[in-house]
């Protein structure tokens, strides 16, 4: 039985009686838990240590689902993220902090729409209880310890930066950068095929430079490759999101 199954039988056994009565119209929590766990399948990535999976979901819905949803949201999310802890056990798959499920409101969404964004974040994360849409929150900082900061720019030169085909240039000054579609992105493109946070450039904990794909829909490349988790960068490789393409330099 794959994962989606056996989370859709746990849900169903949840909205039974009164819950069940009350979702005869838009959407259902058992499609939405099925979707959740497909979303979660169709994302894990194989590493040296096992199957990695996304830790965060974050569920876009209509203004209408969202009132539906109200009188027993927080029970609901936390059913989601137990159920797919349970899965997670029982196909040996790993997380990097633990599973956890936000409803937001999206006001261009119709009844029974809804869109599924997934994540890979390190640590704990709280989940934003808010209504309305709002920047999804950077992944939780890591230790001290966990990264060693980046390396001073050689002297009379610019250091590891990021060359845009335009001739724009991102010089890496922080440990850590998100590409998306946010603001809170040191490389924001408008962009529809790139995530809110598509990915991160980070300094790994032996001071080199590495791509990371934050769980997003489309994928994020490296040299025309597909990538999973931590990605070394060179200098000279292309690195890919949605139609945008920068190259690393050091």
């Amino acid at each position: 039985m794959g994962i989606a199954q056996s989370f859709e039988r746990r849900l169903e056994q949840f909205v039974e009686g009164f819950f069940a009565r009350t979702f005869r119209s838009g959407l259902q929590p058992v499609e939405l838990g099925r979707k959740i766990a497909r979303e979660m399948e169709r994302g894990k990535t194989v590493t040296q240590n096992g199957v990695v999976v996304a830790n965060h979901f974050r569920v876009f819905l209509s203004p209408e689902d969202t009132v539906r949803f109200g009188h027993f949201e927080s029970s609901l999310r936390q059913e989601l993220a137990d159920g797919l802890t349970d899965e997670c056990r029982k196909e040996s798959w790993r997380t990097l902090g633990p599973i956890q499920v936000e409803f937001v409101t999206d006001a261009d969404l119709k009844l029974g729409r809804y869109v599924i964004e997934s994540r890979i974040i390190e640590g704990s994360f709280a989940a934003s209880q808010s209504a309305r849409p709002e920047p999804d929150p950077p992944p939780a900082a890591p230790t001290p310890a966990a990264r060693t900061p980046p390396p001073p720019p050689p002297a009379g030169g610019t250091g590891p930066r990021l060359e845009s085909a335009s001739g724009e240039t991102l010089v890496l000054l922080k440990d850590r950068i998100w590409v998306g579609r946010l603001e809170d992105c040191a490389i924001q493109l408008d962009d529809p095929n790139v995530s809110r946070h598509h990915a991160e450039v980070t300094v790994d904990a032996s001071g080199a430079w590495v791509v990371t794909d934050l769980g997003s829909t489309n994928g994020t490349y490296v040299n025309g490759i597909r990538i999973g988790g931590e990605t070394p960068l060179q200098d000279g490789d292309q690195l890919s999101v949605g139609r945008n393409t920068v190259v690393f330099r050091t």
